[in-house]
């Protein structure tokens, strides 16, 4: 009678065995294939069922034993850089096991190292890549987190199903400085403008600080709410206005708030985006 690959490799057919290696030492299946001899970790997994030992699924094969990359949890941080060019991405969106990973792209290296040192606490990479537009090759900087679970709430807040997976800005959102400042750097943009006053001859021209973000990517319901909380919190007059592309809207913060505004968010924290304080 032929030899099956159960008699062949005897110890797939020991289940305490099997337990005591799978479940409670944590080896992937590829580490028992070495200490059985057998050819593919396929060998292994069909004796785990066979043996009625759960599996993990592929997600937790990726991850398992996997040395952390020390991205935390820093809320604010994390929240006002996904109002700005963050992001989450999940490889299945329409999974509830798929984890996402945190990305930001800048063209500003200080800046990358920045928010990093914030959301990892050992060493980061920061990666280069080549943007093309209009016929100019841009260096951009990135950093991305491994996939985690504890991410998969702020996936589900920030793009939420309903919406198509798209960008929204939940209402838990935290409503502080470090928030404002983190938008500020990646979304803010701020100008000066010499005002005239038409009606006197005798009055000098005024120096105007026009700030604003490049909000449109949002509803307007959403730019609306988070004008509302900053304004109630901080009373700084945010509000919007007509803009000719995205969603059709964007934010902006009144002149005579634009002292109190650099207030709250304090000095600028990296030189290469020191030009948007004036």
């Amino acid at each position: 009678m032929a030899r099956t690959k159960s008699d062949k490799y005897p110890l797939l057919n020991n289940k305490e065995w099997l337990y005591q290696k799978y479940i409670v030492e944590g080896l992937s299946t590829l580490q028992i294939v070495s200490l059985v001899g057998a050819k593919t970790p396929n060998s292994v997994r069909q004796a785990l069922i066979r043996n009625e030992i759960p599996v993990r699924n592929i997600r937790e094969g990726l991850t398992h034993n996997r040395e952390s990359d020390g991205f935390i949890i820093n809320k604010s941080v994390l929240e006002g850089c996904l109002l700005g060019d963050a992001g989450l991405q999940c490889w299945n969106k329409h999974s509830n096991i798929s984890a996402p990973y945190f990305y930001k792209t800048n063209k500003y290296l200080d800046h990358i190292k920045y928010v990093g040192n914030f959301i990892f606490n050992k060493p980061f990479k920061i990666h280069n890549e080549i943007n093309k537009i209009n016929d100019h090759s841009l260096i951009y900087f990135n950093i991305r987190s491994y996939s985690y679970d504890i991410l998969i709430d702020y996936y589900k807040n920030w793009y939420p199903e309903s919406n198509g997976f798209k960008k929204i800005i939940p209402n838990n959102i935290n409503i502080d400085e470090i928030v404002l400042l983190h938008w500020f750097l990646d979304d803010g943009c701020a100008h000066l403008r010499n005002r005239k006053d038409y009606l006197s001859h005798y009055k000098p021209a005024e120096r105007q600080i026009l700030i604003f973000f490049c909000s449109e990517s949002f509803i307007k319901e959403d730019q609306d709410w988070i004008c509302d909380r900053f304004n109630d919190k901080y009373d700084l007059g945010m509000k919007t206005y007509k803009y000719e592309h995205g969603t059709g809207w964007r934010i902006k913060v009144p002149q005579s708030k634009a002292d109190l505004f650099y207030e709250i968010i304090g000095p600028p924290p990296v030189e290469s985006l020191a030009y948007k304080w004036k």
